[in-house]
């Protein structure tokens, strides 16, 4: 007769956390951060710049925009200028509305 062995199975592992922790976390990326200087140097550089970029921009849109709104309401409520295109020469005419 053949015996029968009784063939041991390991127990199921539990799967692996993909996260450790946030401290372990923190850790690993400050040794990333670390051992690759050039690398973060650039990375910081480009987010700074790009940050100033978008604010530039803006104030530089606002500021025009003000510029714009003050101008049109320095000419007044009832006033628009309207030139007729005629044969390609522009001729200003004012007209004002009660």
């Amino acid at each position: 007769m053949a015996r029968t062995e009784r063939i041991r199975t390991l127990p199921q592992a539990r799967p692996p956390r993909l996260m450790a922790g946030r401290w372990e976390s923190i850790r690993i990326a400050l040794e990333s951060l670390r051992s690759n200087k050039l690398r973060t140097f650039l990375t910081m550089l480009g987010i700074i710049i790009g940050v100033w970029s978008v604010v530039s921009l803006m104030a530089i849109g606002n500021g025009a925009q003000k510029a714009i709104t003050d101008q049109v309401q320095g000419i007044g409520t009832n006033l628009l200028n309207l030139p007729p295109a005629s044969n390609g020469i522009a001729v200003h005419r004012r007209q004002t509305w009660s």
